[in-house]
C-alpha cells in the first residue's frame, strides 16, 4: 500500500515538473488528456473517448498524436454494414459531392467554404454528408471540427469511399512526420491500402490516382502509373487542368512515351485549345526526341 501511494506521489511530482512554465490553459488540457486516457483504459466503447483525446492533442499542438489517436478511434468500429440513403438524402448528398469534386470551382479552400456554408448544419439529418463536411473542415485546417464531424459519419458507414480516403490522408500526415525509413514505409503501405479501397468504392475521384502514383513504391511505380492513366483514359475521368502536367511528367519520367501521348490526346478532348495541353505536348516531344 505504501509503495502504491509513493508511486502515485512520484507520478504527481513528475507531472508538476512537466507542467512547470506552462500556462493555465495548457496545464488544463494536459490534465484532461491524462483523465481521458485513464477513462479510455476502462471503457468498453473506446471510440468516442479516443476522439475526444485526439481533439485535445490537436488543441495542445500535438498533431502527430492527434492523428494517431483518431486512427485508433476508427479501429474501434469495424463493420461491413451499408447505410441506405433515402431519396431526399441521396439528392442532397450527391449535390454536395458534386461540389466537393468540382475542381473548376477554384481552390480546395474556396470549395470548402462553399460546402460548409451550404451543408454544415445538415449532417445530423443526413449522416453521410458528414464525410464531405469533415473533408471541408480538414481543408480549412480545422481538425477539431474534422474529428467531431467525421466520426459519426464513420460509425454509420465505415466502408464509404471517403472513409478510406480520409484514412489515407491521415496516414499521409503521419508519413510526413515519420522519423525513420521503417515508419515511412509502414505509413506508405497504409496509404496505398486505403487509396486502393477508395478507388474500388468510387473510381470517379481523380485525386485518388494522383496520390496513388505519388506514394507507389519505386519498384511498383511504373505499374501503378500505367494502371491509373489507363483507368482515367478509359473511364473518361476528367483531370483538373492544373494536374495535367503532373501525369505527363510522371509518364515521361517512366519513359512511357506512348502512354503520355495517349493521355495528352485524351486531355485535348477535355480542354480544346488549351495552353496547358500544348505545353504538355511540347514537354513530351522535347524528351521523346532526346
Amino acid at each position: 500500500m505504501i509503495r502504491k501511494i509513493s508511486s502515485m506521489v512520484a507520478m504527481f511530482l513528475l507531472f508538476l515538473i512537466f507542467c512547470a512554465g506552462l500556462g493555465a490553459e495548457e496545464i488544463e488540457i494536459k490534465q484532461e488528456i491524462e483523465l481521458c486516457r485513464a477513462q479510455a483504459s476502462i471503457e468498453k466503447e473506446k471510440g468516442p473517448i479516443l476522439t475526444r483525446i485526439a481533439k485535445l492533442y490537436w488543441k495542445d499542438q500535438e498533431q502527430e498524436k492527434a492523428f494517431q489517436t483518431f486512427l485508433l478511434a476508427l479501429e474501434e468500429k469495424s463493420t461491413d454494414k451499408e447505410y441506405t440513403l433515402s431519396s431526399s438524402e441521396k439528392q442532397i448528398y450527391e449535390e454536395a459531392l458534386k461540389i466537393y469534386l468540382d475542381h473548376t470551382l477554384g481552390s480546395p479552400l474556396k470549395i470548402a467554404n462553399k460546402i460548409l456554408s451550404h451543408y454544415s448544419a445538415h449532417t445530423k439529418e443526413n449522416p453521410l454528408l458528414g464525410f464531405i463536411v469533415a473533408a471541408a473542415y480538414a481543408n480549412q485546417g480545422k481538425f477539431e471540427s474534422f474529428f467531431d464531424t467525421f466520426y459519426p459519419a464513420y460509425l454509420i458507414c465505415p466502408d464509404h469511399y471517403l472513409a478510406h480516403k480520409a484514412k489515407s490522408i491521415l496516414h499521409i500526415k503521419l508519413y510526413e512526420r515519420a522519423r525513420s525509413a521503417k515508419e515511412r514505409e509502414e505509413q506508405r503501405q497504409e496509404i496505398m491500402l486505403h487509396l486502393g479501397r477508395a478507388i474500388q468504392k468510387y473510381p470517379q475521384d481523380e485525386s485518388l490516382y494522383k496520390l496513388q502514383i505519388i506514394f507507389a513504391s519505386d519498384c511498383n511505380k511504373g505499374k501503378v502509373l500505367e494502371a491509373s492513366l489507363n483507368k482515367i483514359i478509359d473511364d473518361n475521368i476528367i483531370i483538373a487542368r492544373s494536374d495535367l502536367s503532373f501525369y505527363v511528367a510522371e509518364a515521361v519520367e517512366a519513359k512511357n512515351f506512348p502512354l503520355a501521348q495517349k493521355f495528352i490526346d485524351k486531355a485535348r478532348d477535355w480542354y480544346q485549345y488549351s495552353r496547358v495541353v500544348n505545353s504538355a505536348q511540347d514537354y513530351l516531344d522535347k524528351h521523346k526526341n532526346k
